[in-house]
């Protein structure tokens, strides 16, 4: 079991680390630019995205998709909960430092982000027939010609 959750930990981790940099980075280097703040979130919601789809490209190459799908909710999900929540935490401003609506548009659009991306890289897998779906399909078509045809006998 440990082995299962082990990648999904590894990456939950780099997207949080990624929240807390981008904080920090907001906090310390542009405190009173509201214009490079919103460029450095792009940054990260853009590391965040491709993030999501190597992962979600890697993980249905090696795995069927009903394995995959709950892994890739567990990571966005504390990936989401780890940048909105804790991250702000670090450099001592409240979640809900803007308001509750500001709280909730970032979740909705880290949310937006993970699950689109997670997404893209299943779909970009299933085009090019590299899922695990299709290499399970392609190793049936193999065996089965493979075999000599039987003649009935009666």
């Amino acid at each position: 079991m440990r082995d299962r959750y082990k990648p999904v930990a590894m990456v939950a981790g780099l997207l949080v680390l990624m929240g807390i940099a981008m904080h920090v980075i907001m906090q310390v280097g542009f405190k009173k630019n509201t214009n490079d703040q919103e460029n450095v979130v792009i940054v990260v919601l853009i590391g965040v995205a491709v993030v999501m789809i190597i992962c979600s490209y890697v993980w249905s190459v090696r795995h069927p998709i009903a394995h995959v799908v709950p892994e890739l909710l567990l990571v966005v999900a504390i990936g989401c909960i780890g940048t909105v929540v804790i991250a702000p935490l670090f450099v001592a401003v409240s979640p809900f430092h803007d308001g509750a609506g500001d709280f909730f548009e970032q979740i909705w659009i880290y949310l937006g982000v993970g699950l689109g991306a997670s997404l893209l890289g299943w779909l970009v897998a299933l085009a090019v027939g590299q899922d695990y779906r299709a290499k399970q399909l392609k190793r049936f078509a193999a065996t089965v010609s493979s075999k000599p045809h039987r003649p009935v006998r009666r």
